[in-house]
């Protein structure tokens, strides 16, 4: 049997990024209804109205490692080059495509508090995002949603099984 560990999604709302609880710097959001990979209609579009557009929230606190995840998309097709970090620390470069993927950095030995965000690098670039996540911990686990929740939402640990799989 492997678990999982319980983990909890420290975003408070990992999916509506409208809220005011997330900062635009530089970029809007539409009022969202594109198809996420969930398959609903509650994926959002960022727009860099500038160079280095940025969708921030949260904090995570000093001493303690965190990993932050995120679904993007390209909005155009085209390729979009992009950005997760904890404000400028532990920077994870991506390239969104036509196809969702979900891109991941994790902070250790941090020694300051920080926002998380996701950043666009080029001005008028187009991103779909989906499924905000930061949570305490080395790597990433599945997505936990939330819709509000100040502390987070928790959810319990996964257990996989390998019952009737021989040798």
């Amino acid at each position: 049997i492997l678990a999982e560990p319980m983990r909890t999604n420290l975003i408070p709302y990992s999916e509506d990024f409208s809220e005011s609880a997330w900062a635009k710097t530089r970029c809007t959001i539409d009022s969202g209804g594109h198809t996420s990979p969930s398959g609903e209609s509650n994926a959002f579009k960022m727009t860099a109205t500038d160079d280095d557009a940025r969708l921030q929230d949260g904090s995570a606190a000093a001493g303690i490692v965190y990993t932050q995840s995120i679904y993007v998309k390209s909005a155009t097709g085209s390729d979009v080059s992009g950005q997760i970090d904890f404000t400028g620390a532990d920077i994870q470069t991506f390239t969104a495509t036509s196809e969702w993927q979900r891109v991941d950095t994790t902070l250790t030995n941090m020694v300051k508090s920080g926002l998380v965000r996701v950043r666009i690098t080029n001005s008028g670039d187009e991103l779909y995002v989906w499924g905000a996540q930061v949570e305490a911990g080395s790597y990433a686990t599945s997505y936990i949603p939330t819709n509000g929740e100040a502390a987070g939402v928790t959810r319990n640990q996964d257990i996989f099984t390998r019952d009737g799989i021989g040798s």
